[in-house]
């Protein structure tokens, strides 16, 4: 096992862990303080890598940042439309489901993501962030429905959370090693 694989996911689990955390300890109350936690989390994150990693493109990172908020956008507007869930507790909502907080933490969770991805592809990281992201990304879900931030409707579930995180990470790998990096 790579030692520096292992350390940037023990890291990225610690982060989640803390977040998933405070959302628990806050656990219920309905509140748009939780998108912030996720936004001001997603800030600092992206502060650290960047004083990591100063000579960094940060356009390729933020190109980063721009397709996850543009993928996440699509399809948060498009599960709307198809009666899958709804947000609620936004400052305002791109369109009719996006909230504008959920695309903040893209775009600068996205860059922040460049940043920490190993220089070379290895599909056994990609792998393992994949399964974290997945796992993180729908206990956060969760999380939200108990806060009344998020419903789900129409037989989606956890499962399908689950499962779209991980395509939407494969998808993000592929466009960062693949095209972004190039």
């Amino acid at each position: 096992m790579n030692k520096e694989y292992t350390r940037k996911w023990f890291f990225k689990i610690a982060i989640f862990l803390v977040i998933g955390a405070i959302f628990y300890v806050l656990t219920p109350r309905s509140s748009p303080i939780f998108y912030w936690i996720l936004v001001g989390s997603a800030v600092a994150w992206f502060i650290y890598e960047w004083n990591k990693n100063k000579k960094f493109d940060l356009m390729k990172a933020f190109a980063l940042g721009i397709f996850l908020m543009l993928f996440d956008w699509f399809v948060e507007t498009y599960g709307l439309f198809l009666g899958q869930w709804q947000t609620a507790h936004s400052l305002f909502s791109v369109g009719a489901a996006v909230p504008i907080e959920i695309m903040l933490i893209c775009l600068i969770g996205g860059a922040a993501w460049a940043m920490h991805f190993p220089k070379k592809l290895s599909w056994q990281y990609v792998a393992g962030d994949t399964l974290i992201f997945a796992a993180f990304g729908t206990l956060g879900e969760y999380l939200m429905q108990l806060n009344g931030l998020m419903v789900y409707m129409n037989g989606w579930t956890s499962a399908h959370a689950f499962i779209g995180y991980a395509i939407t990470w494969l998808l993000m790998s592929y466009a960062w090693y693949r095209i972004l990096k190039k």
